[in-house]
């Protein structure tokens, strides 16, 4: 059965891709976070599966995630902001960091039912905790910070004895924070003494920091069904989180422009901010399969909605940006990345041999998410295959204690051609248009007109699960 698992393995390693980096990866470090998998952490992956969780089952656990971007650009020329020949600006390597502390603590009751099993947890699946980029380029990434912290609620009801429904409902608090640097050579706008060229720094830079929350929701369903005794299928729909009046995150808060005016230094202005975005909804079907005894395998199917969060849309105003000489696309910025969909294949192995002992081994692979000539400091992304080893240690009859690891592999990615091309950005300042805000722009140009961001770039992301269950 080993034998043929690695085997398995090693078919499905991968020959192009790329995903994104939010973390965590797997809930709690210790969960595969498939449809046919009947754990509290069923809470998010498929509310259905809670209903074969008989009695009352508590999981708490804590899972920190620690990821690691290198970026080694290109050098470019400052008179084009392309690669060249004859370059002039050259860029050191730099290596940064997207460290999550997680966490998941779930109660999942059938109330002594037969037929009704609710559920509630809290959990935060869709974070980023990323700083220190190096070597900023036009709106590209200094700091974000974003995190949506989930109180769920879900419901089980068995319909026949082979065949659960499940429905869901999260309260979804979003708090997110940016910080980018901008080339305002690229507006025309340098102060008097500064070179006109690409990427000088200094005085040539303006720094936009936006911070905002907000209050939204989302929702999930789900079915499990026992074909036979062998066989198992699942699969679950989640939501986009959302507002209450609006399809995708719309967060409000405080805003403010750093930037050199000559005559008076480095000045800042404040304001009100509000943010856009959308997070990915995602479809996922499973078939789990009793291949012995001791041994179970699963094969599921993601389809994860990554168009959805293309860019990231920041409008700022207020007395200060009124009264200044900032235009309107000095107040409209968008950060667009021309994400895709995926579907994500994933594999895994269960083995209940030893008493008080069990094993999950998962190994999946991350399809395209970002087309290789969008890769850039913010977005490093690549093919990444994903491997979770947990084990469960029953410690007292109603008592036991999981631990996990998980390390995500992202293979070395060259953008040789990059989808940022500078001169696009000088025909749309020609004529007074901003292209990463006008979308009339964007269409028009595809919305490449930065800096190239060619290089090579390099990602691994470890997480380690510590958990404890608790059934009554």
């Amino acid at each position: 059965m080993l034998k043929i698992y690695f085997m398995i393995i090693l078919c499905m390693v991968p020959s192009r891709a790329s995903a994104d980096s939010f973390l965590p990866r797997f809930m709690g470090g210790i969960d595969p976070g498939i449809p046919t998998d009947n754990k509290v952490s069923g809470i998010y992956f498929n509310p259905a599966a809670i209903g074969k969780i008989k009695g009352t089952s508590i999981s708490l656990s804590f899972s920190p995630n620690f990821q690691t971007s290198t970026a080694s650009r290109y050098p470019i020329s400052t008179l084009t902001g392309n690669t060249s020949a004859t370059p002039d600006k050259f860029f050191s390597s730099g290596s940064y960091s997207n460290n999550i502390w997680d966490f998941f603590g779930g109660i999942t009751t059938d109330f002594g039912m037969d037929r009704i099993t609710l559920g509630i947890a809290v959990f935060s699946p869709l974070q980023q905790d990323i700083s220190d980029v190096p070597e900023p380029l036009k709106y590209h990434l200094v700091e974000r910070k974003l995190m949506n912290l989930f109180i769920s609620s879900v419901v089980s009801l068995k319909l026949h004895k082979k065949f659960h429904i499940g429905f869901g409902l999260s309260y979804v608090y979003s708090k997110i924070h940016m910080d980018v640097i901008r080339d305002r050579y690229l507006r025309g706008t340098t102060p008097d003494g500064v070179l006109e060229a690409y990427e000088t720094g200094g005085y040539a830079d303006e720094k936009v920091i936006v911070d905002s929350d907000d209050n939204n929701f989302g929702f999930s369903v789900g079915f499990y069904w026992l074909v036979k005794k062998w066989l198992t299928v699942g699969g679950s729909y989640r939501s986009k989180i959302r507002g209450i009046d609006s399809t995708g995150v719309r967060t409000t808060g405080s805003g403010s422009i750093t930037r050199y005016v000559d005559g008076e230094g480095f000045t800042t202005l404040n304001g009100d901010a509000q943010l856009t975005t959308s997070f990915p909804d995602s479809y996922n079907l499973g078939a789990k399969i009793k291949l012995s005894r001791y041994w179970e395998g699963d094969f599921t199917l993601t389809w994860t909605r990554w168009s959805t969060h293309k860019s990231m849309k920041i409008l700022l105003s207020g007395n200060d940006f009124t009264n200044s000489s900032l235009t309107n696309w000095d107040l409209n910025i968008s950060s667009y990345r021309g994400f895709q969909d995926t579907i994500t294949p994933q594999l895994t192995m269960f083995y209940t041999g030893l008493r008080g002992f069990s094993f999950i081994t998962s190994l999946r692979y991350l399809p395209p998410s970002t087309p290789l000539s969008w890769v850039n400091p913010s977005v490093v992304d690549n093919h990444s295959v994903e491997l979770l080893l947990s084990s469960t240690f029953k410690v007292f009859s109603n008592m036991s204690i999981r631990l996990g690891y998980a390390v995500s592999y992202m293979f070395e990615t060259d953008v040789s051609k990059s989808g940022y091309d500078p001169s696009l950005a000088i025909i749309c300042l020609d004529n007074h248009i901003d292209v990463v805000w006008s979308q009339a722009c964007r269409d028009t140009y595809a919305g490449k007109a930065m800096p190239t961001a060619a290089g090579v770039y390099n990602r691994i992301t470890h997480q380690i699960g510590l958990g404890i269950e608790l059934s009554f």
